[in-house]
Parts: C-alpha cells; sequence; structure tokens
C-alpha cells in the first residue's frame, strides 16, 4: 500500500511540474511572436525563415536575417511585371548610421513548379539586390520589373518559366558588431502585378 504522504507528494510534484511546462510554453509563445525566438529554419540565406506573404500585411524582421515568400503565382513572360514594396529599418537612438541589406526579387520555377536552376540561376532580384536601407530615410519605396525569359540581366523571368514566387530576405548577413546589429527591417505593401497597356480604339 502506497503512503498517503507520498501521494500527496507526488500530487504536489505533478502540480508544480503541469505549471512549469505551461509557463514555458506560454513563453515560447510570446517569444515567437515578438521575435526573441526563431521557428523552424530553412537552409537558404544562413538558414532563414520561410513564411508567406500577404501585400496586405506588414513583415517585420528583428535584428537576425529572414526570407519571405509567397505562393505559386502563374505568369506570363511575355508581360511586363512590376514588383514594389515599401520598406524601412528601425534603430536604436543614437544609431542614425545604421542600416540593413535587403533582396527582393522572385524565384523562377518550370511548369512542374521546380526552381530553374541554369543560366544566372532561379533567384531575379528585380527590385532590390544588396540594398542598403538606412534608418535614418524613413520609408523607402522600391520597385522593380521584370519581362521576357533570359540571363542576360535580373530583370528576365529565367527561360521556361511558368511560376514564381516572390521572395524578399531582410537584414541579410547581419554583422553583429556594426552599428547595425540592433536594427530591424520593416516591410509593407508589397506587389507583383503584370504592366497593362491601353490602345486608343
Amino acid at each position: 500500500m502506497i503512503d498517503p504522504p507520498l501521494i500527496q507528494a507526488l500530487r504536489f510534484f505533478g502540480r508544480v511540474l503541469y505549471a512549469v511546462l505551461a509557463a514555458i510554453g506560454l513563453l515560447a509563445v510570446v517569444s515567437l511572436q515578438f521575435g526573441w525566438i526563431r521557428g523552424p529554419v530553412k537552409e537558404h540565406f544562413g538558414g532563414a525563415r520561410d513564411v508567406a506573404i500577404a501585400s496586405d500585411k506588414s513583415f517585420l524582421s528583428a535584428g537576425s536575417p529572414a526570407t519571405f515568400t509567397s505562393q505559386f503565382v502563374p505568369v506570363d513572360t511575355n508581360l511586363t511585371y512590376n514588383l514594389s514594396a515599401q520598406i524601412r529599418t528601425l534603430a536604436p537612438a543614437g544609431s542614425e548610421r545604421a542600416s540593413a541589406r535587403t533582396y527582393i526579387g522572385v524565384i523562377c520555377y518550370d511548369q512542374e513548379k521546380q526552381p530553374i536552376m541554369q543560366g544566372i540561376g532561379a533567384h531575379r532580384y528585380a527590385t532590390a539586390k544588396n540594398r542598403y536601407i538606412y534608418s535614418s530615410i524613413g520609408w523607402v519605396n522600391l520597385t522593380g520589373e521584370l519581362s521576357g525569359e533570359g540571363d542576360m540581366t535580373p530583370n528576365q523571368f529565367a527561360i521556361g518559366t511558368k511560376f514564381v514566387r516572390l521572395v524578399l530576405i531582410l537584414n541579410y548577413k547581419h554583422d553583429p558588431t556594426s552599428d547595425s546589429a540592433a536594427t530591424s527591417t520593416e516591410v509593407k505593401n508589397v506587389t507583383f502585378v503584370p504592366r497593362v497597356n491601353l490602345n486608343r480604339d
């Protein structure tokens, strides 16, 4: 027969363990929300995150590299597409010289939704490539265009492109020893639309 004091002790330690686990779970949720810890990483540009883009949302990368990608978008490479976004770098007071490096473009895929790796590769950073965004200038409007197929410039789709995914890389290769160590990057109003030509009847 189990001693009653032992049962009471086990029940007490069970309640303590339950409370500790609940506190850890709550802390993990809050930390993920505020960017104190990162979720599962993707082996791409230093193990950055991969989440979906919606043009009506704002995205924030707090102090470490983050990659945002959209769903698959079908494209007609005979058209010209504009890819634009608003972006700013946030830094602590007194760090006006702080900046963050940004990439904005598309990843090109074939009919089977496989990335097209030949030529200059699947990633075409038509809007921003290694662009430094300084905290002192506030919001910056970035716009680029993609049209046609080829490997001459990042403003062309890869040959055979049928789908793309938008890609944003924020705080790329963050330098923890620089003035930019504590910066965050915020992006909003991401749009990817074909250019319309109007002709008079």
